[in-house]
């Protein structure tokens, strides 16, 4: 069964690392996939380090703001999994300053 829209906050808040991976060969637009992925921003959000494959945007920013890795094989996923559990408060914290400077949605102030 699906989990529920309205449920959703508890699962993704529930996780201990966050692993979002996508089919890079699938369409050239899915490499640049950016701050347009809710799973990866719901995940940093509610203080989730992130695992995700080498994607231009996420690769630099989850090692800017130490709020998760990029890996490119599945050797790199496990060393990456235990680098993240041993550093677990840190990238914490990371992923929550990573949310509030990077990809919080401002209140916009049109005028019409």
């Amino acid at each position: 069964t699906p989990v529920r829209y309205f449920d959703l906050h508890k699962l993704v808040s529930s996780a201990s690392i966050g692993l979002a991976f996508y089919d890079t060969s699938y369409t050239k637009n899915i490499k640049y996939v950016g701050k347009s992925s809710g799973k990866i921003c719901n995940y940093l959000f509610y203080g989730v380090p992130v695992i995700c494959n080498k994607l231009p945007y996420w690769s630099k920013s989850l090692k800017k703001y130490k709020s998760g890795l990029s890996v490119n094989s599945a050797i790199q996923l496990e060393e990456s999994i235990k680098k993240i559990i041993k550093n677990h408060s840190n990238f914490s914290k990371g992923t929550i300053f990573h949310f509030n400077k990077d990809l919080k949605i401002k209140s916009l102030n049109l005028k019409m």
